[in-house]
C-alpha cells in the first residue's frame, strides 16, 4: 500500500468467498483478498481507478455482487472489474475501454485530397472502424514478399488518429516505395484488420 499511494491505476485480485467462510475452513482464503479487504485496501491507496482482475468468485456473485461487497464495506471511490479484452487509457483521468469485437476494419485509404490514386510520399486517410484510442499502427506489407514490412505509428510521428471521424492520416515514408502493397490496421488489443490492397505509384 505504501509505493500504491496515489496510484493512477491499481489492479488488485479478489476472492468472493461464503460470508462464513474462515482460513480454517476455506484454505484458498489464505492468500487472496476479499472485497472487504480490498476496500479498506482501496480506501487507504485512493487511486484514481481500482481494478478488479484474477477473480475467485466462490458463490456465483458475478460482477454486481462484487462491487455490492466492496462498497458495502466501505469504498466509494472509482471501481471497475476487467474482463476479457479490457485496456485502461491512463491520463488526467483513468478509463477503462473494452476492445471492440471482431476488431478493426480498413474500409478504404484515399490520399489526404480524398483521391483514390495513391503516390510515394502522400499523406493518405484509412477509413474504417474500431480503431483504439492512441494506440494503432498502420503495418504496410509488400504484396511480392520481397522487402520488408513497414510499421507507422504515433511513436515515429508519420500519423495520428484523428477519433472524432474515426480514420487515421499517416505520411507514407520513403521506405514505402512504388507497387503493391498490402495494408493492416493493428488496434491496440493486438487485433488486425483483413488486408487492403493498394497500388502505391
Amino acid at each position: 500500500m505504501q509505493h500504491a499511494k496515489g496510484a493512477d491505476l491499481l489492479i488488485h485480485e479478489v476472492i468472493v468467498a461464503p460470508p462464513s467462510a474462515t482460513t480454517a475452513t476455506d484454505a484458498i482464503l489464505g492468500y487472496h483478498t476479499t472485497p472487504e479487504q480490498a476496500a479498506g485496501i482501496f480506501n487507504q491507496v485512493a487511486a484514481k481507478l481500482a481494478v478488479y482482475t484474477h477473480i475467485v468468485d466462490q458463490v456465483g456473485a458475478g460482477t454486481q455482487g462484487l462491487i455490492a461487497r466492496t462498497r458495502a464495506a466501505g469504498y466509494t471511490g472509482p471501481l471497475a472489474v476487467a474482463g476479457d479484452l479490457s485496456y485502461f487509457d491512463v491520463g488526467q483521468t483513468v478509463t477503462q475501454q473494452i476492445c471492440p469485437m471482431p476488431g478493426p476494419s480498413i474500409a478504404a485509404l484515399t490520399t489526404g485530397s480524398y483521391q483514390s490514386k495513391i503516390s510515394a510520399g502522400d499523406t493518405v486517410i484509412v477509413w474504417g472502424s474500431d480503431f483504439t484510442l492512441g494506440l494503432n499502427q498502420l503495418y504496410w506489407v509488400p504484396a511480392s514478399g520481397n522487402s520488408a514490412s513497414v510499421i507507422l505509428s504515433d511513436g515515429n510521428g508519420l500519423y495520428y488518429w484523428d477519433q472524432s471521424a474515426n480514420q487515421i492520416n499517416a505520411t507514407l515514408g520513403p521506405r514505402i516505395t512504388p507497387g503493391q502493397w498490402l495494408v493492416y490496421v493493428r488496434n491496440g488489443c493486438a487485433q488486425y484488420s483483413s488486408p487492403l490492397q493498394v497500388t502505391v505509384n
